[in-house]
């Protein structure tokens, strides 16, 4: 017998899903635009998302990369500040918004 707990887990996730699936494919797509190096076609991809969950850590992540790729460096920044601030302990996000700055640097 499962317990009372996983069936109350299961019901309340069924409407997340069915939500996320679209967010899903839209987040499927963009990463294999991300893939292909087609960042111009990538980011609306991103941009949409954060428009629909602005809470989302991994779009802005993604949208972080695609920025820096474009140039965009103070836009990319922008994305990154909202990673630190979400995700303190991911050393990640800074590491990339030193690559950013470096960049910036450099122009």
């Amino acid at each position: 017998m499962v317990p009372q707990k996983f069936h109350f887990l299961l019901l309340s996730l069924l409407p997340i899903y069915s939500l996320a699936q679209s967010e899903a494919e839209l987040n499927n797509k963009g990463v294999a635009l991300i893939n292909e190096e087609n960042y111009e076609a990538a980011l609306p991809y991103f941009d949409e998302l954060i428009d629909q969950s602005p809470d989302n850590p991994l779009y802005y992540a993604n949208r972080a990369v695609i920025l820096f790729n474009l140039k965009h460096y103070v836009k990319a920044l922008a994305d990154y500040d909202f990673l630190i601030k979400a995700l303190p302990e991911e050393s990640e996000n800074y590491f990339q918004t030193g690559n950013v700055y470096d960049q910036m640097d450099s122009l």
